[in-house]
């Protein structure tokens, strides 16, 4: 494949100099990664990779930055239960990053934390999410990255007094061969996986019902917009196979960011959103306003019929420009620059058509990529606005926790960049069980039936994945 990749790892000259240079330093007890470009591997084919079948995995490909991580195993890790605990993880991050020693002559890839959190990280699990943590934060012994052009492996080791430059050069080796070896497991068709699909946990005259009391609401100005979700309960006949899921969303929805997160014995966690929370870039700020939808047409006439309702229809100019008014809001302390889009340009995708809005700008300060997190979260996108009566109208309404469905999920690294999105059409798996998780934004204009509909779509994105099934 040319010198440039990696053949045989156990005999590179320049890592076993560097690595005997860290064991005669006795930097015993630190990290140290390193990262060398690879020949390119196949997406499916790692993920299915039995080596790390029971261990902690993750994906995130965000088409929109042209950049695809997968990460196997963790060598730390930083789980937080409430939002007091969510203020110290950028410094424990910036802390353990910065104390790897890089031992790589690659400056094209960073090593990084993923993680993200629910929705709501103050708010006790329900039983559906009793196993899985409030927020998680994963440093990956493996990562995989991925672009247009290239493909790299980092990995990080562990500088132990009894080990040698010999034998880490051997592991290092190891794992790139799990890696490079492995071969996709055969299995079923996905469409023969579901047991029971008929899983709407509430009816739709309740759902109808609720709309109209949210209505009622807006109209008393107790509230602007609400965002209102459902849930639907999956059985499978057995474990999700996750490479195809993911394969199946990626074929479908290139355009999205499509992610999973899976914690050993706590479930998965997978989606495909169409809507960036933020993209900090060496201090280069990008988010997007993500609000009104409208399906797909059947052909390209009624498509463009209803593209045009979706661009001209009131109920949704005034849905998308309350979200773009609030984020500008939000950022406006911390950005100079700001520019937002004349006008939102529709975003299609197989099954529906969104409006959005690009806003950029460039830090005043050096504000932590969680920091903007945390700024923007919840946007109103995904709570409704005011933020704080919305939330409290969630919690009235929405019988079920959500968990990290609309929560934010993403990365950064140890120089402060970060991508996080908005975990939108999004399941969580555990044992054979799925549940799915779909919404949309009311306003006073609303229309009930509309909005059922508009989620009954939505959550088509996950049930994709098990084929062509009937899922009205």
């Amino acid at each position: 494949m040319g010198k440039e990749y990696i053949i045989d790892i156990k005999n590179d000259g320049r890592l076993k100099s560097k690595l005997n240079n860290l064991y005669n330093d006795k930097n015993y007890n630190k990290f140290f990664s390193y990262t060398k470009k690879i020949q390119p591997l196949d997406i499916k084919n790692i993920i299915s990779n039995k080596f790390y079948d029971e261990k902690h995995q993750f994906f995130f490909e965000n088409n929109k930055s042209n950049l695809s991580f997968i990460g196997f195993d963790s060598v730390d890790i930083i789980e937080i239960s409430n939002s007091n605990q969510l203020k110290l993880v950028a410094n424990k991050i910036d802390e353990k990053l910065n104390s790897i020693i890089d031992i790589s002559e690659n400056d094209d890839v960073s090593i990084k934390f993923f993680g993200g959190y629910k929705f709501d990280i103050d708010s006790k699990n329900s039983k559906t999410w009793d196993k899985f943590p409030r927020g998680y934060f994963i440093l990956p012994e493996c990562m995989i990255t991925f672009n247009e052009s290239n493909t790299w492996i980092t990995i990080i080791k562990k500088i132990q007094k009894e080990s040698s430059a010999e034998s880490d050069c051997q592991a290092i080796n190891n794992i790139y061969n799990h890696i490079k070896n492995c071969n996709s497991i055969k299995s079923s068709p996905m469409n023969e996986s579901i047991s029971d699909t008929d899983g709407n946990t509430i009816d739709k005259d309740h759902y109808l019902d609720t709309v109209n009391k949210i209505i009622n609401d807006i109209k008393l100005n107790d509230i602007n917009k609400l965002v209102y979700s459902r849930i639907k309960h999956i059985q499978l006949k057995d474990t999700l196979d996750l490479a195809s899921a993911i394969e199946k969303l990626r074929e479908i929805y290139p355009e999205c960011i499509n992610y999973f997160i899976k914690i050993p014995e706590r479930g998965t966690f997978l989606g495909s959103t169409p809507e960036r929370l933020v993209n900090n870039n060496n201090g280069e700020i990008t988010t997007e306003a993500v609000a009104g939808t409208i399906s797909r047409g059947d052909n390209t006439g009624n498509d463009i019929i209803l593209e045009n309702k979706l661009k001209n229809n009131k109920k949704y100019i005034e849905e998308h420009a309350i979200v773009v008014k609030e984020i500008k809001r939000l950022l406006n302390p911390e950005l100079i620059n700001i520019k937002i889009s004349k006008e939102p340009y529709i975003f299609k995708l197989h099954n529906l058509q969104h409006l959005i809005t690009t806003i950029t700008g460039t830090l005043k300060n050096n504000t932590h990529t969680l920091d903007l997190v945390k700024i923007l979260h919840p946007t109103p996108a995904i709570a409704g606005i005011p933020t704080e009566n919305a939330l409290k109208l969630i919690a009235k309404y929405e019988l079920y926790d959500r968990g990290w469905y609309s929560g934010p999920l993403g990365w950064i690294d140890k120089i402060g960049n970060g991508d996080f999105c908005v975990a939108l059409r999004s399941a969580y798996v555990i044992d054979n069980t799925m549940e799915i998780f779909a919404g949309g934004g009311i306003v006073e204009k609303s229309i009930p039936e509309d909005e059922w509909e508009e989620t009954e779509i939505k959550f088509k994105t996950i049930l994709s994945i098990f084929g062509n099934l009937n899922h009205e």
